[in-house]
């Protein structure tokens, strides 16, 4: 079973390095990509080899956004399955565990582990399919300190799951064209690459049995900067699917 781990390099060598070391620790085998969206010059991507050696880099034309940074990192991936993770992801085991998984279940076509804080807190890393109604009552819940048990023992089929950790087969990423880049720079399009799996019908699955340690910044919900990305990315999600009906599809 071949693995390619795919990382987002921007101006981050000293966070991707450690990224590296993390993953080889768990999976000396792997092949790693690192996908720069930095616009280096050649002597600034010579340094940037020698700084992180022994893993495929892909130097891209442009700053396109962490779906396109991603995507041309799976267009020179080689595995079977690919793994999209965040640099600053700490994995806690390796990926035989959610490959078997999906290996088991035909019907799954990306599956992702528990994500918790550096205190073993669950993170809220699956979520519904945000529409206008469920975005108003989920910000009103957070107003109102809502909390939930986000706590799952078993693995469960989700509307979709944040893009710092996601597993899938090359050829089901493939298949849906990958990341829609051109729709979203930044946000929202790990939630389109499940809905356009589900249209593929393969699941989205919430794998509890493994966990990863990630400490997401959250910068949409206090930075004007980002959140007017994420909104840009909500709106462009709903013109697209809003209402668009699932219709069935065979591979």
């Amino acid at each position: 079973m071949t693995i390619s781990v795919v990382l987002l390099e921007y101006h981050s060598i000293n966070e991707i390095s450690l990224a590296v070391d993390a993953i080889r620790k768990y999976d000396k085998e792997c092949e790693i990509v690192v996908s720069s969206n930095s616009l280096y010059n050649v002597e600034e991507q010579n340094k940037a080899k020698e700084a992180v050696p022994n893993v495929k880099w892909t130097f891209n034309k442009e700053n396109g956004g962490f779906g396109y940074g991603m995507s041309m990192g799976a267009k020179v991936a080689t595995g079977e399955y690919v793994v999209f993770l965040n640099s600053d992801v700490l994995l806690q085991s390796d990926f035989s565990s959610m490959i078997a998984y999906m290996e088991e279940h035909k019907n799954v076509g990306l599956i992702a582990p528990e994500l918790v804080d550096e205190n073993g807190n669950v993170q809220d890393s699956y979520r519904k399919t945000i529409t206008p109604w469920n975005f108003f009552w989920r910000h009103l819940e957070r107003f109102m300190r809502v909390r939930h048990d986000l706590k799952k023992t078993e693995p469960i089929v989700v509307d979709w799951v944040i893009g710092a950790f996601m597993l899938t087969k090359k050829e089901y990423f493939d298949m849906v064209g990958g990341f829609d880049y051109k729709t979203y720079f930044m946000y929202v399009e790990d939630m389109d690459l499940c809905h356009e799996l589900k249209l593929k019908r393969r699941d989205t699955v919430y794998y509890p049995l493994v966990a990863a340690q990630y400490v997401g910044t959250r910068a949409a919900r206090s930075n004007k900067k980002y959140t007017k990305i994420f909104l840009y990315s909500l709106f462009g999600y709903w013109k697209k699917n809003l209402f668009r009906r699932n219709k069935k599809h065979n591979i």
